[in-house]
């Protein structure tokens, strides 16, 4: 669960630079999907453009395989900006002004949940089941 901010992308940075270069990073790499959290609905496009392009840049620096070695080999594991399917490609919760402070889900009622969370529920369940 990522936010489009310098300090989390930073974070991440680390955290994958250490499972590259400990050799976790091709087991991991696979069940690993990005959540953009909190995104906002008002400016949606433009906020996952950005997030889009910097999760791709950290997958592909880290995780992904080289662009000449992934094109050579069944086994290679990388993904174009635009890939829906891809592990960059993130998963998308909604910023909701009572989420955000903190209260229960059994708060709600369900429409504001839903509003929050569907986008993620959706392709969550894209992933989970095998074609």
């Amino acid at each position: 669960f990522a936010a489009d901010s310098d300090s989390n992308w930073d974070d991440y940075r680390i955290l994958f630079q250490h499972w590259r270069d400990t050799d976790i990073a091709k087991d991991i790499r696979k069940r690993l999907y990005i959540v953009s959290a909190m995104t906002p609905p008002d400016d949606e496009h433009r906020y996952l453009k950005g997030f889009l392009e910097r999760s791709w840049k950290l997958f592909g620096d880290n995780l992904y395989d080289a662009a000449s070695t992934a094109a050579g080999s069944e086994d290679g594991f990388s993904f174009d900006l635009n890939d829906d399917d891809a592990p960059h490609s993130p998963l998308v919760v909604y910023w909701n002004r009572g989420l955000a402070a903190g209260a229960s889900l059994h708060q709600f009622d369900s429409g504001a949940v839903e509003q929050a969370y569907r986008r993620f529920l959706d392709g969550f369940e894209r992933l989970r089941l095998p074609d």
